[in-house]
């Protein structure tokens, strides 16, 4: 199974489920509701004081670890604990998850211990949420605890909830915890709750470490009366708007100032946002992404928004080349002079990963039809490397 990491923001999207406030307790595990393929949770029925024809989402808990789980509860309401000691046996063995019904406008906690640090960055939890009970005719998403997505259909979903999965699930670390700090790294001394929220426009997905806020994260969707249905296309909601930092100077006069470092280690996937603006003179004149081994100066390769790029120093040491450089998913405008325009102002998604040797980057936007711009490189050793955007002619405002 692959690994990856959120950026700052970053390893599995691990869901939640939301469930709306109950009045009433039921201890009567024969009046709760069964959840066919996710039978392993405490699924709680209809509630006495909420509207039957509320949406529901399914939200289990999971992972490729053992965890000592000591609380569920859906609103304020106590959960009965079906698995104390849970270690699914598979990543994808839903039926043998912690699960819970959640209506629209309610929540459910996870509070666990993790009995040991994972090897792996996905050796933590992860969340199954799907809108039928049947986890083969559900829309649904399986979310790990480094900020990763896997595909819905490995899952044995049918489709994807709000995403078909394989990518990043684009959420936020804070209080300096990052996708290992906030997963594998977790040992039993720490106090976990991974709380999710389904909210009129998907779910909310927040993970705390011993009292403190460590990552959360987001996955929007349509809702019906019976059940969410799938929007696989980014919601706006989802896009951070507000000014992390800045690369250049606003009359696009810069050139070669580079932004703020980014270390990946393997297996991680980083996601960043930020406003492209460049003089609009030449197509050259945007974005730059320059990665290297360690120290910028040595060596590294240089790649720009227009798809082409080249290395720069020379090192004994070199991981990757240019000339080895692989663009496969790359799409490219067939108006470049229409594509210098639309990408002035646009809000670009720049996804890295570095998984199984392969560093790849991949920048998209919602404002830039027809454009996919992806390099990757194979052959990677080091157990991190460094990446930074830079200018060229242009001004770049980092969101966060």
């Amino acid at each position: 199974m692959k690994i990856v990491k959120l950026l700052g923001k970053t390893a599995i999207l691990l869901a939640a489920f939301s469930f709306m406030a109950c009045d009433m307790k039921l201890d009567d595990e024969d009046s709760r509701l069964a959840v066919k393929g996710g039978g392993g949770g405490s699924a709680a029925g209809e509630e006495s004081g909420t509207d039957a024809s509320l949406p529901v989402i399914y939200v289990g808990l999971g992972g490729e670890n053992t965890f000592n789980l000591t609380s569920v509860k859906v609103g304020d309401t106590e959960q009965t604990i079906k698995n104390s000691t849970l270690k699914p046996s598979a990543w994808n063995a839903i039926s043998e998850f912690e699960t819970v019904q959640v209506k629209k406008g309610s929540s459910v906690s996870f509070s666990f211990a993790q009995t040991e640090a994972g090897k792996d960055a996905w050796n933590t939890w992860a969340l199954a949420v799907y809108d039928n009970a049947d986890v083969s005719d559900a829309k649904g998403n399986f979310i790990r605890g480094d900020n990763w997505l896997n595909k819905s259909v490995d899952a044995g979903f049918k489709a994807g909830l709000w995403s078909e999965g394989g990518a990043t699930v684009g959420g936020t670390y804070s209080n300096e915890f990052t996708y290992e700090t906030a997963g594998k790294a977790l040992t039993a001394s720490d106090t976990v709750v991974v709380k999710v929220e389904y909210t009129d426009t998907g779910v909310k997905i927040a993970e705390t470490v011993n009292g403190k806020l460590a990552y959360t994260a987001e996955g929007a969707f349509t809702s019906s009366t019976t059940a969410p249905s799938t929007n696989t296309s980014q919601s706006e909601n989802s896009i951070p708007t507000e000014k992390d930092y800045v690369v250049g100077t606003e009359d696009c006069k810069t050139s070669w100032n580079a932004g703020k470092n980014y270390t990946i280690a393997k297996g991680e996937t980083q996601t960043v946002y930020f406003k492209n603006y460049g003089s609009c003179e030449n197509n050259w004149n945007n974005f730059l992404i320059e990665m290297f081994n360690a120290d910028s100066a040595v060596c590294g390769v240089t790649l720009r928004a227009d798809n082409y790029g080249w290395n720069y120093g020379e090192s004994a040491s070199r991981e990757f080349s240019y000339d080895n450089v692989v663009t496969t998913g790359t799409s490219l405008p067939s108006d470049w002079a229409a594509w210098l325009t639309a990408i002035n102002g646009a809000t670009v998604k720049l996804e890295v990963s570095y998984k199984d040797g392969t560093i790849t980057f991949k920048a998209t936007s919602a404002d830039v039809a027809d454009w996919v711009q992806v390099y990757s490189f194979s052959g990677c050793e080091s157990e991190s490397l460094t990446w930074h955007l830079n200018v060229d002619g242009s001004y770049l405002v980092v969101l966060k």
